[in-house]
């Protein structure tokens, strides 16, 4: 073979050579390509990890889930205390691990951890902390229930409080400055939460009470403030109304059990403006 025949085909086979790698470097670059956009797309993925953790983190379930809880017979607009639940998690040791804490439902829904400060902002807790579930009773009437949901990694339970039978309704759109405004009336119970029994005495309630010309009726009769009132009774409040539109007017009585049998229960009647 002439020399500038193997020249020619030296050319050739380098040429070959070169397209070869560089079609190897498209697909490879191809490859890439394909790997990034997979990436991407499992990254959008809320439950994927390249490298999946064993702390557990956010999404980790606590086991037991919070029991939730039920409260019945409650006084009207008073903080409802539930019972404290204590985060475990199974299978998990670390003493590091967290997960989330969040509550929903009425408005005055609260949590508390390991004691602290009230709070209805999300966090986090770990496992031995204790969650205590916190809400306000209803002011609006009898048997009426507040729900706060307790969410803790996932897992939730609803806390329930209802309010007793012997509760003054809050009055909406009650017309303004009137006087003599009047609750419900209410039969006196033969028993009340916390070991209360009656008879009792009835007296008003000055740090509570913002209403003028509050009066206090048993049996449909107006009595002095310091009266005793027993079952088998009913009890009336009564005030004059506020005289600006959107205003509550409040007046409370507190019961005092003759027999010391008890704690102290309030009663509270209020009146908002139209």
């Amino acid at each position: 073979m002439k020399r500038s025949q193997l020249t020619v085909t030296g050319f050739s086979c380098l040429r070959q050579t070169t397209n070869r790698m560089k079609g190897m470097e498209t697909m490879r670059r191809a490859l890439l390509v394909m790997i990034c956009i997979a990436g991407a797309a499992l990254a959008g993925c809320g439950n994927f990890e390249w490298f999946p953790s064993s702390s557990g983190g956010g999404g980790t379930t606590p086991s037991p889930p919070p029991p939730g809880g039920t409260l019945t017979d409650l006084q009207a607009d008073t903080v409802t205390t539930f019972s404290p639940y204590t985060v475990a998690f199974a299978n998990i040791t670390s003493s590091t691990t967290t997960t989330s804490v969040s509550v929903s439902g009425d408005v005055s829904s609260m949590y508390i951890i390991n004691g602290g400060t009230p709070t209805n902002v999300a966090g986090t807790v770990k496992a031995n902390d204790t969650i205590t579930v916190q809400n306000t009773s209803s002011n609006y009437g009898k048997n009426l229930t507040i729900s706060t949901l307790l969410n803790v990694g996932g897992a939730s339970a609803y806390y329930n409080g209802t309010t007793g039978s012997f509760i003054f309704l809050t009055k909406k759109g009650a017309p303004l400055n009137t006087a003599n405004y009047s609750s419900d009336v209410v039969a006196v119970p033969v028993a009340l939460p916390g070991s209360f029994v009656f008879p009792a005495t009835i007296t008003l309630d000055s740090t509570k009470t913002t209403a003028l010309n509050s009066s206090i009726w048993i049996n449909g009769s107006v009595a002095a403030s310091g009266a005793q009132i027993t079952s088998n009774q009913t009890l009336q409040l009564k005030h004059t109304t506020a005289s600006t539109a959107a205003t509550t007017s409040v007046t409370a009585v507190t019961l005092t059990s003759t027999s010391g049998g008890g704690t102290p229960y309030t009663v509270t009647y209020k009146s908002v403006t139209q």
